[in-house]
């Protein structure tokens, strides 16, 4: 189901193309296309405007990406699911 037919974003680092989705229950998902965008994240998106004092004193997180995203399931819907995604995307 279309929940946001797809519009763009743009700012003077180009431009970025979004849509959302809703998929099962009321699951939606804002799809990104990145129209050539060189910004650092998304149109309108600023650096903040200090540093967190705290930050350097993290440990670093090693993620470099994201490699699936879980969506639970009531039992024995796993399967319609999965088909509903391997039909509609």
């Amino acid at each position: 189901v279309i929940v946001k037919e797809p519009w763009v974003e743009e700012d003077k680092y180009g431009r970025v193309k979004f849509a959302v989705i809703q998929t099962y229950g009321d699951t939606t998902h804002t799809l990104i296309e990145n129209l050539n965008y060189k910004g650092l994240f998304l149109p309108g998106f600023e650096p903040p405007l200090f540093k967190d004092p705290l930050l350097p004193k993290l440990p670093s997180s090693k993620l470099s990406f994201i490699d699936h995203v879980v969506g639970n399931q009531p039992d024995l819907q796993m399967v319609p699911v999965a088909e509903w995604y391997q039909k509609n995307l």
